[in-house]
């Protein structure tokens, strides 16, 4: 070979050499260029991919939630539903047109049951007629029709309005009339025919007791012997107790203070009319009543009814 050809073959090969460093240069180049776009993609990729997740898991709960609320108010209305059809028949009559939204309110705050004699009456006529009614005894109606009270619910009815008129407590004087009668079969020392419910006069001694024309006669006596043992209040009506002035006025504000006072001994007494005011209560209200804490241990005096 030649000293040209040998030559012109470097010059060759430096140009192979060179144009494989522009290549290897461009090629680097090229990548390096590459590399940010790359990872920018990936991260705007993980980016979007996490809020995919996010907005879904988002989604997931308030769908959840929505369906955990319903449920809980379905459940809640069939409670109320379910507790309403056990309560008396005054709570049902609210219920039937009540709408779910007022489920919740349908039972009323259940009021105290104090042992006063004396206050507003928490029980209706028509609850102390389904309480005569459940003891399953015979209603004199043949004897008090001509009197005034043909039915037990019109007999629960002047209770009602007797005992309201001088505020005494209607439950108070139904439970004690329900006592002292046996629950109006009488049979002691007191007939049906005296219209006398609440033993006035009958003495142990074994006088028969008082005499009223009428059966509001009679409770309208009974009503103002509870108030004179009860209250210092002046009366309302006319008075027609023919023993009102034999009693101490005041002395007896509680049912159980009229052991002893109306009935002597009186042993059990306010505690056997408590138990009849509890049993009108559990029909009023669906439950028996909480007892307050009272002192029962009132001190006995010598006068009787």
């Amino acid at each position: 070979m030649s000293a040209e050809q040998q030559k012109t073959e470097e010059q060759q090969n430096e140009a192979i050499r060179e144009r494989h460093r522009q290549t290897v240069n461009e090629l680097k180049v090229s990548d390096t260029s590459y590399k940010p776009q790359l990872v920018m993609g990936l991260v705007l990729s993980a980016l979007a991919f996490g809020i995919v997740v996010v907005l879904t898991f988002c989604t997931f709960v308030q769908d959840n939630e929505a369906a955990l609320s319903s449920e809980g108010q379905s459940a809640s209305v069939t409670q109320a539903t379910q507790t309403a059809s056990a309560a008396p028949a005054v709570v049902q009559d609210k219920a039937a047109g009540a709408s779910s939204s007022e489920a919740f309110q349908l039972l009323p705050d259940l009021p105290p049951f104090p042992f006063d004699i004396m206050g507003e009456s928490t029980i209706s006529p028509d609850t102390m007629a389904a309480l005569y009614n459940k003891r399953g005894v015979e209603y004199p109606a043949e004897e008090l029709a001509e009197d005034g009270a043909p039915t037990i619910e019109d007999y629960c009815q002047l209770c009602a309005e007797e005992a309201s008129a001088e505020g005494v407590r209607a439950e108070v004087l139904f439970a004690q009339a329900m006592h002292e009668t046996a629950w109006l079969q009488f049979g002691n020392q007191v007939s049906v025919d005296q219209n006398n419910f609440g033993g006035l006069g009958a003495v142990n001694s074994g006088g028969e007791g008082e005499r009223f024309p009428d059966v509001r006669t009679g409770l309208r006596a009974q009503v103002q012997h509870l108030k004179a043992y009860a209250s210092t209040e002046n009366l309302k009506y006319e008075l027609v107790d023919t023993r009102f002035e034999l009693v101490e006025r005041g002395c007896a504000p509680t049912v159980y203070d009229l052991g002893g006072r109306w009935a002597y001994p009186g042993d059990g007494y306010g505690e056997a009319i408590v138990v009849i005011m509890a049993d009108l209560y559990e029909i009023e209200y669906g439950q028996q009543p909480e007892m307050p804490t009272t002192d029962q241990n009132s001190s006995s005096a010598s006068s009787a009814s």
